[in-house]
């Protein structure tokens, strides 16, 4: 358990850090490097709010936060791929959609069944992400005579959400494994974001204005 708290703190800390110092480097950023921040900020928010959900009002569950993470993340990080990949506007439009149908779906789920999480909406939307994060990752390697300061923000993230992803398809296993066992499982997705976290606090520090 040592393990997981320790890499619970790394990874919420390095959260807090990357954030702070892209709202510094905003002026600097590009649209869709702003939509990165934006979706830094979210995930802060989200963060904070389950922790005073626990500690301060001793909420015995944190489940109606949950519609709002998945379909948050998963709109800020593909509005920030349909930036990057420069591909038709109407694609926001479907975004939208397609995050509506996944709060809807969480939503009705858990004012139907409190307690369960709805692993369909969250494979559906971190396959997504995957996808979007691979091949925005191929076409910045492609082009690699033009520098692009966040491919390593775009390798981090399909891995996070590749190992992630994988994690809640084989949930039902997890499940039967020990204490133990599964804190050190979820810990390691926490050095995962600590590492996507670290790799943003990076690319914010070292990012220049553009000419």
């Amino acid at each position: 358990m040592l393990f997981y708290y320790g890499s619970l703190v790394l990874s919420n800390c390095l959260l807090v850090i990357s954030f702070l110092f892209g709202i510094l480097k905003r002026p600097v950023l590009q649209k869709k490097e702003k939509w990165y921040v934006y979706y830094l900020g979210y995930i802060l928010c989200i963060e904070i709010i389950v922790k005073l959900l626990i500690f301060i009002y001793s909420a015995k569950s944190t489940y109606l936060v949950y519609p709002f993470y998945v379909s948050g993340e998963f709109f800020l990080l593909s509005a920030m791929f349909i930036t990057e990949l420069k591909i038709s506007r109407k694609w926001y439009i479907v975004n939208g959609l397609i995050t509506a149908v996944i709060f809807i779906r969480t939503v009705l789920l858990v004012i139907n069944n409190p307690g369960v999480t709805d692993n369909a909406s969250k494979i559906f939307s971190h396959l997504l992400i995957v996808c979007l994060a691979g091949y925005s990752l191929i076409k910045a390697l492609g082009s690699f005579e033009k520098k692009n300061k966040f491919l390593i923000i775009y390798a981090c993230l399909f891995l996070y959400y590749s190992v992630s992803l994988l994690f809640f398809l084989l949930l039902d296993q997890l499940k039967m494994l020990s204490d133990f066992n599964a804190s050190t499982i979820w810990g390691m997705n926490n050095v995962l974001s600590s590492i996507l976290y670290g790799a943003s606090l990076y690319t914010f520090i070292s990012s220049k204005r553009s000419q």
